[in-house]
């Protein structure tokens, strides 16, 4: 159940914060900015299930970025929590929004496995033919 979580479901929860923290500038309620921070919040258990389930390897541009946004989602949270009068989202979720489309767009389209990897990396390195890595053979 956990594997249905995808990048769309934190995507949509940190640009419903960060439009929140817009009509929060315009319109100051306080429930406003809690729900703000509540989307946040759902992103970021979002984002964390995600990464916990999938594990992006980090030295691919997909991983990395979701990461990276996973930390700033993180600074955002603990931030607007505890400086209550300084607009926090309006900074960082753009970073955040910004950081997830890029690595989503980076998003590898099947799951390579371990052997098939080191074989193209092979056939890419001593042969300069990586068409060759996919049937295996590196001649």
């Amino acid at each position: 159940m956990l594997d249905r979580v995808t990048i769309l479901c934190f995507l949509a929860s940190y640009m419903v914060a960060l439009g929140l923290e817009l009509l929060y500038q315009f319109r100051p309620r306080e429930v406003v900015r809690w729900l703000a921070v509540g989307f946040g919040a759902a992103g970021l258990l979002a984002q964390t299930i995600y990464l916990a389930v999938q594990r992006p390897p980090l030295i691919w541009q997909f991983g990395l970025m979701l990461f990276l946004a996973w930390i700033l989602a993180i600074f955002y949270l603990i931030g607007s929590v505890h400086h209550r009068r300084l607009s926090w989202g309006l900074f960082v979720l753009p970073l955040v929004v910004g950081l997830v489309v890029l690595g989503g767009a980076g998003q590898p389209t099947r799951r390579v496995g371990a052997k098939s990897l080191v074989v193209r990396s092979v056939c890419v390195i001593f042969c300069r033919r990586p068409e060759l890595a996919d049937s295996n053979s590196c001649r």
